[in-house]
């Protein structure tokens, strides 16, 4: 049985002169197996729903579908390497209405991919070769964060154990890294480890939460602000 790639119910207020109200329900899917991950709005108050399919192999690759106020699908485009697994982990929109995605990988070599498209979902570039030198760390990505002087920027959890900030311009070129925490030592072999980052803009700084292990075999969740550059602000 096929799983779907989303369902929607949405409810939208029209504030019109009659305050009538519009609704809408309608499946996504590719006709083979689906999963939804990401759902954001646009400036034409659309949305865009990322997800991961199963439409060109076994193997999941990135999907994601344009969709109109009232739910049509403008556009929609998927993409993934021959027997390797391909997702979203974050998805925004800039100013000039491009639609930037960044994409987890299990590729051979390749850590994440990073994918902008216009406003109409003509691809403009798609990148996948970060990090590609011999010797470079195990890394994840967790998430990115539009500034409003149009760099982005990605949470990245380095062999489970550091946690750093790195800064990207809109045609994917790398700006700076930070680290901002490590994990704390304990004697007795235990494993510690950073996860389940989230991160979150503020109107002159960024928020990180995070899980680190700051007490013997405990988990806890630690808040660490930045300003826009990485500089600590507070912990």
């Amino acid at each position: 049985m096929r799983n779907l790639i989303i369902i929607i119910v949405l409810f939208l207020a029209i504030t019109e002169l009659n305050a009538q109200n519009s609704h809408y329900f309608k499946l996504y899917d590719t006709g083979s197996q689906d999963v939804a991950r990401i759902f954001i709005r646009t400036c034409d108050n659309g949305y865009i729903l990322g997800g991961a399919s199963t439409i060109v192999d076994a193997y999941w690759d990135a999907y994601i579908i344009k969709i109109d106020s009232n739910g049509n699908n403008l556009w929609n485009w998927n993409i993934g390497f021959g027997g390797a697994s391909d997702g979203p982990v974050s998805i925004m929109e800039t100013p000039d209405s491009n639609i930037v995605v960044f994409m987890y990988s299990t590729a051979a070599n390749i850590k994440f991919r990073m994918a902008v498209f216009d406003y109409n979902g003509n691809l403009v570039f798609e990148k996948h070769d970060y990090y590609l030198s011999a010797g470079f760390p195990e890394f994840t990505i967790h998430g990115a964060l539009l500034l409003p002087d149009s760099r982005i920027v990605t949470p990245v959890v380095v062999n489970d154990s550091i946690l750093k900030t790195y800064c990207w311009n809109q045609t994917g070129d790398t700006l700076s890294s930070v680290v901002l925490d490590t994990c704390r030592q304990f004697p007795g072999g235990y494993n510690e480890k950073i996860e389940h980052v989230d991160c979150f803009i503020g109107v002159d700084n960024i928020t990180f939460c995070y899980n680190n292990f700051i007490a013997d075999n405990t988990p806890s969740r630690v808040t660490l602000k930045t300003d826009y550059n990485g500089n600590l602000i507070d912990i």
